[in-house]
Formats: structure tokens, C-alpha cells, sequence
């Protein structure tokens, strides 16, 4: 099973969610995510309070990629389960994608 977690720059919220989510489900399973408006990131992979409190916890292994991964329809179809951290997310992705059935 793939969980996916959306938000806007993917560069603090669902990169927390992806690394504590893989760091408590087993090894079958992933966790991905991805940010809407990733590709207009001017500040960086990943915020200062993210890396600090993915190493705080000990969670930095448990990334599934160094930086930020720009939403796509390919990303969207080829998860099991997409979990947007905002509503507003939610509501780009269902325009912007229009057509795509969003698993969540």
C-alpha cells in the first residue's frame, strides 16, 4: 500500500507526515509526498523547523526523497491512498487535475 500526503511546497508538513509515517508502518508500505505548488519553492529542499525536528526525532531515514517532489497526475494515480494536509490542497489538486480520481 502507498500513502501520499499533499500540501502546498512540500517543504515542511507533509515531508514531517511521509517520515513519521514511514517510520511506524512496515516494510511493504510506503509514504510519499508532494507539494502542489512545490516547483515555485524559492527558500530551499526542506524549512529550517522541518530538518531540525526530523533530526530531533530521528526520522531523517525515514525520508523518502532529499527534496521536494513537485504534484503530478502520475504521482496522484499511482498511490493507494492521498492525504492532503489543508484544504486548500485539496481543492488545487481536484482543479488543476481535473479528471483524475483522487483516491483518499
Amino acid at each position: 500500500m502507498n500513502i501520499h500526503f499533499v500540501c502546498e511546497g512540500n517543504t515542511y508538513r507533509s515531508r514531517l507526515a511521509e517520515a513519521y509515517g514511514n517510520s511506524k508502518i512496515s516494510k511493504e508500505h510506503t509514504a510519499t509526498s508532494s507539494g502542489v505548488r512545490a516547483a515555485e519553492n524559492v527558500n530551499g529542499p526542506i524549512t529550517w523547523v522541518a530538518a531540525f525536528l526530523l533530526k530531533k526525532n530521528f526520522l531523517i531515514p525515514f525520508m523518502a526523497n532529499g527534496s521536494w517532489v513537485q504534484t503530478s497526475r502520475e504521482v496522484l494515480e499511482r498511490n493507494d491512498h492521498i492525504i492532503f494536509m489543508s484544504v486548500s490542497s485539496f481543492e488545487f489538486a481536484k482543479e488543476y487535475f481535473e479528471g483524475v480520481n483522487i483516491p483518499y
